[in-house]
């Protein structure tokens, strides 16, 4: 053994990738080997390129081996990934993944197309590593993979769902569209109880109350996502 001769790895990244030395990584023979694996977060998707004093090398059976070590070897790691969202099927859109994660690289993009359903006319809102990304004139958005710094990509469609109206005694009219709210828009309307009825309404979204203006109009603001509204009457 010749003392010295070792190979320096790449710090793993929590809850991203680890690395996971199978042999020794000090004091390796002359001519010695060093072997490795990856243990990726199936979360993240894409392309891991690792390389040996700059010279790529590939896993074999998900095993990495540099062989013939002659001096100190450097690993690196450049990992282009994207973290994707877990969209159940809704009513409102459908998103299709344009690009293979595995294919990408230095300046790679990833692409993503959103097609509206239905009568569904409203915003969506698209972010990247939380800062909003606008989707080009043909709904196409693309997105820029630094290497190295995984983004994590959401999408989130600017609905409104209205609990409540089963009750009889309720009537709401609506004073905007609930199908063509836009991100970052607001969807408004006003309640009353038919006639013969008295009592207190309460309206809360996402849990949280909210009250009318003084022309009897609830409004939310600021849509950027899905939004529960939840509608219950106490009678006096």
């Amino acid at each position: 053994e010749v003392e010295g001769v070792s190979v320096t790895l790449p710090a793993s990244v929590p809850g991203i990738y680890a690395v996971i030395p199978l042999t020794s990584a000090i004091e390796i023979p002359i001519g010695g080997s060093f072997s490795f694996r990856i243990e990726k977060n199936a979360n993240y998707l894409g392309n891991f390129v690792i390389k040996a004093n700059g010279t790529v090398i590939n896993p074999v059976g998900g095993v990495y081996t540099v062989t013939n070590i002659t001096g100190p070897v450097t690993i690196t790691i450049g990992a282009h990934l994207v973290k994707l969202p877990q969209i159940e099927p809704n009513p409102y859109y459908t998103v299709q993944y344009l690009t293979d994660p595995s294919t990408l690289g230095e300046g790679g993009v990833y692409r993503i197309k959103i097609t509206r359903l239905g009568s569904f006319n409203g915003g969506i809102s698209v972010l990247a590593n939380g800062v909003s990304v606008d989707p080009s004139e043909s709904d196409l958005t693309i997105y820029e993979i630094p290497v190295n710094s995984p983004v994590e990509i959401d999408i989130q469609a600017c609905t409104v769902l209205i609990t409540g109206l089963d009750n009889p005694v309720i009537r709401m009219t609506a004073v905007s569209d609930l199908n063509n709210i836009p991100v970052g828009g607001s969807f408004s309307f006003q309640l009353e109880l038919v006639p013969g009825y008295t009592g207190e309404i309460v309206v809360k979204a996402n849990g949280r109350e909210i009250a009318p203006n003084s022309a009897g109009v609830y409004t939310v603001s600021n849509i950027r996502g899905p939004v529960t509204i939840s509608i219950a009457v106490y009678f006096s």
